[in-house]
């Protein structure tokens, strides 16, 4: 069975980024969260969701790009 959430290094290893740049998706509210308890979960649904806004995004020169945590 899949996991519905994941934490951010699950997310992270997931979208092949560092956990720091899954941390400033969710700051700059790119990629939703929750928390439960102490700890912060990604839905796998929209780690699945923003994997697809990127995809829809590729190659429209208003899509900005994710490169080593900054925006460009």
């Amino acid at each position: 069975m899949t996991p519905l959430l994941v934490d951010l290094d699950a997310a992270a290893a997931s979208l092949s980024l560092s956990r720091r740049s899954v941390q400033k998706l969710i700051y700059d509210g790119r990629l939703p969260s929750v928390q439960v308890g102490r700890r912060r979960l990604i839905t796998a649904a929209d780690l699945d969701a923003f994997v697809d806004r990127l995809r829809e995004g590729a190659g429209h020169p208003s899509q900005l790009a994710i490169v080593g945590g900054r925006q460009r």
